[in-house]
């Protein structure tokens, strides 16, 4: 599939690569500053824009690798966890705020 194949080539370039380690650095620096800042409403923002990214990436690397391929890489199980507790984290966030409005 040509589709399959263009997203595996995307992937595989090291710019593609320095880009991500970049935005892993900066959610590590937002996720720090979140105990330390009284107002977190911008911190917020920007985690959630970054755990959209990091989920189209992972859902990109699932099409493009297929399955067995994306699953037989452990850093590729490793993201899809910490994806799926950040989306659960923002998810039961967003309720509590919510029933507490």
């Amino acid at each position: 599939n040509m589709f399959r194949r263009m997203i595996r080539q995307v992937f595989s370039m090291p710019a593609v690569d320095l880009f991500f380690i970049g935005l892993v650095l900066l959610n590590t620096v937002i996720l720090a500053l979140n105990g330390l800042v009284n107002n977190t409403d911008a911190l917020d923002t920007l985690n959630l824009i970054l755990t959209i990214i990091f989920t189209v990436e992972i859902c990109f690397k699932f099409v493009g690798l297929g399955p067995i391929k994306f699953s037989k890489d452990v850093f590729n199980i490793f993201d899809s966890v910490v994806i799926t507790l950040s989306v659960s984290e923002i998810l039961i966030g967003s309720n509590s705020r919510i029933l507490s409005a």
